[in-house]
């Protein structure tokens, strides 16, 4: 018996070919902006908020309750401009990929078109992924509050709702994919909205579980394997390239130094994105062909 999954490695491949080759300067240095992009993560770390300095003013006044000094005022500005970048980081990881999946599909990479295109489908996929974080966070602290409870409590707790936890949180996780991997490409395709696609594609996936459950492991062992191959290839350019810097800092030139760092960060740099550009662009090959398959 023949799996699509399994099929649809082959026909990933000669695609990835045919799209990066022959070599195109602007076309890969296009895909790996869409790359860095779309490799940013919904787990930011909140910068503390500085707590009041002793001798402050009592905040139990009415009048002390709406006074700033000039650095609370700072602090305050500071945090919502990170805020703000981070938002904006945020949003434009959502929309870079549609524009990934539509530039693989084209075998075409225009940036300023589709980021203006998929705005709004980028936008409610931002606000998917915000409240799917919520939820799972929301479970994890439910779910881990009985640890409050005496020890005999957290043991019983431990041996029933951990195993639940887990699966729970792979469960989300597999939801997760299906949204990615085949809710955002049938946005695509149709033009429909986020939960629209989702209603679709849920009947699919259950009609069609063993080919998903193939397509999990096989994209799970592909990541794992390219993801080798990049540091493989990565971590030996990155320190045959700061071998000069060693050796210019025993001589003492500082300014020779510095230079050479940055020459062999470009180095390494350039390595990583010969690299990843088609392994992400295969990757995003794989997830289109499958789509293809499970849903035409």
């Amino acid at each position: 018996m023949s799996f699509v999954a399994v099929d649809a490695i082959d026909e990933a491949a000669e695609r990835t070919k045919d799209f990066l080759l022959p070599f195109s300067l602007g076309t890969w240095v296009r895909l790996a902006v869409l790359g860095a992009l779309t490799g940013t993560g919904l787990s930011v770390p909140v910068p503390p908020v500085p707590s009041a300095p002793e001798g402050s003013v009592d905040m139990s006044t009415p009048t002390a309750a709406f006074s700033a000094g000039p650095t609370d005022l700072a602090v305050g500005g500071v945090l919502l401009l990170i805020l703000a970048v981070v938002a904006g980081v945020f949003l434009l990881s959502s929309i870079a990929e549609f524009v990934f999946y539509r530039s693989v599909a084209d075998k075409e990479v225009r940036l300023l078109p589709r980021f203006r295109q998929y705005f709004v489908p980028g936008l409610s996929y931002l606000a998917f992924n915000v409240f799917f974080v919520f939820v799972v966070l929301a479970g994890l602290a439910a779910a881990f509050l009985p640890l409050a409870l005496d020890g005999a409590a957290s043991a019983a707790f431990a041996v029933v709702w951990v195993p639940l936890l887990l699966i729970s949180v792979l469960a989300w996780g597999v939801f997760g994919t299906v949204v990615h991997d085949l809710v955002l490409p049938r946005m695509i395709e149709t033009g429909d909205g986020l939960l629209a696609s989702l209603r679709f594609v849920l009947p699919e996936v259950r009609s069609e579980w063993r080919e998903f459950a193939v397509y999990l492991v096989l994209k799970l062992a592909i990541g794992a394997v390219l993801g080798v191959v990049t540091l493989m290839v990565a971590v030996p350019v990155l320190v045959l390239a700061l071998i000069p810097t060693v050796v210019v800092a025993a001589i003492g030139s500082e300014i020779l130094a510095a230079i050479t760092v940055l020459i062999g960060l470009l180095v390494a740099g350039v390595a990583v994105v010969g690299v990843g550009v088609p392994v992400q662009t295969f990757v995003r090959s794989y997830t289109l062909v499958f789509y293809n398959e499970l849903t035409g």
